[in-house]
């Protein structure tokens, strides 16, 4: 019988893949495929065959990196014939990292390793800016949903058609006549969800191959699998990612200008005052505003006008009385009473009459219409003056016909 040899155990790797997995990566790459919808991508797990010779070890590695990826052993089979096994044997991994191009041009001058990239559709928030011009800033007559074109991970084009809706606008002053903005610019922005296609993982396929030995020396394998460990660079995020549209920044309303609100409320009045309030289509208005005129001004002036008429009427009555009074013999309170209440009527009539022309001269009537403008406050500081005079006026009248010595019918108005 033939003595044995004792030589230094060989370890081998079929196709000597252990080693050449430290420095490259596959060798034929497919065309990228998108997995089946409920299809299970393979383990990550990857597999290795360790061939030794009988009468040696095999020296089983503890650790190995694949593509800049550490992974540890997780458990091996026994040792089983190698010539009990298929010709071909292929083990398929998936690995979830970037393989870089050179990887990818060293492992094409394997022919037993084949990586296949995996496509997987992703989806993403999309912003679209869009421009368009209106004779208002009504942001409700702004249309609330588009069509764009955008990315498609689905579509062989790569791109389709998608509605997005509005998520927000900003306006500037386009046009103006007669100090009247007359067209707006509408800066636009729609938001929707789009698709897109990247590789998001690569199957690997490596093939082992029985080796035809000579003699009766007999080839044993060890199938050790291996899990990965540590992080490593994603070859594609399918986190929901944001195409950043620069939105135009709000224009500032200039001083004297409507704001949306206000602005969407004076295109919808009458020029009727009494069905525009009782709408909610007067704005409020503010102290910087000449491009409209003030209803509270109006309100002020006419019942300054009012005071003045009742006023003159009252000079005008009084005076009756008193020629009434003189052809009786009655005793005559004229002086008295021109003293305390003429002086105070005819100030009351100029307050009120400027108060009323005040309002006429600065307020344009064909123009919008608001509760305040630029001019209410000095209208109504002459209004103040008049109505302050007017009851100073009733309150010295009102002390003089309370005196012991004034005619039982001599109250004057």
């Amino acid at each position: 019988m033939r003595k044995q040899r004792n030589n230094r155990p060989r370890t081998f790797l079929t196709v000597s893949l252990a080693a050449l997995f430290l420095f490259a990566a596959p060798s034929a790459v497919f065309g990228a495929e998108t997995p089946t919808p409920g299809t299970e991508p393979p383990s990550a797990n990857v597999t290795m065959e360790y061939r030794y010779t009988q009468g040696d070890t095999a020296a089983i590695p503890e650790t190995i990196t694949q593509f800049g990826r550490n992974y540890d052993l997780v458990s091996q089979e026994a040792p089983v014939l190698e010539s009990s096994l298929p010709i071909n044997r292929t083990y398929t991994y998936r690995f979830d990292g970037a393989i870089l191009p050179e990887d990818l041009a060293a492992i094409e001058q394997l022919q037993n390793v084949a990586v296949t990239p995996v496509d997987l559709v992703f989806e993403r928030e999309v912003d679209k800016a869009y421009t368009d011009f209106y004779p208002n800033n009504d942001v409700k007559k702004l249309p609330q949903f588009k069509e764009f074109e955008v990315t498609s991970g689905i579509t062989e084009s790569g791109v389709e058609t998608r509605v997005l809706e509005l998520a927000g606008v900003s306006y500037e002053v386009a046009e103006k006549e007669d100090g009247l903005p007359t067209l707006y610019k509408a800066n636009m922005v729609f938001r929707g969800v789009e698709t897109g296609k990247e590789v998001g993982y690569y199957v690997v396929d490596t093939v082992y191959s029985t080796v035809r030995q000579e003699g009766s020396t007999n080839t044993y394998v060890i199938v050790a699998t291996y899990e990965p460990v540590g992080d490593i660079v994603p070859a594609a995020s399918t986190e929901t990612e944001t195409n950043v549209v620069e939105e135009v920044p709000p224009v500032p309303i200039p001083e004297g200008e409507f704001t949306p609100s206000e602005q969407a409320k004076l295109d919808d009045q009458t020029g009727n005052p009494f069905v525009d309030i009782a709408n909610n289509n007067v704005p409020l208005g503010n102290g910087s505003i000449t491009s409209a005129w003030s209803l509270l001004s109006l309100i002020l002036a006419v019942i300054a006008l009012v005071t003045t008429v009742f006023t003159i009427g009252s000079v005008l009555l009084g005076r009756r009385y008193r020629r009434s009074m003189d052809e009786l013999g009655a005793v005559d309170k004229e002086n008295r009473r021109q003293k305390n209440s003429f002086i105070l009527a005819v100030l009351t009539c100029a307050f009120g009459v400027l108060t009323f022309l005040i309002w006429l001269v600065l307020d344009d009537r064909s123009l919008p219409m608001v509760w305040f403008n630029r001019y209410t406050d000095l209208v109504f500081v002459f209004f103040l003056l008049n109505i302050v005079l007017f009851i100073a006026r009733r309150t010295a009248i009102h002390k003089i016909e309370q005196e012991p010595d004034s005619l039982e019918s001599g109250n004057i108005a």
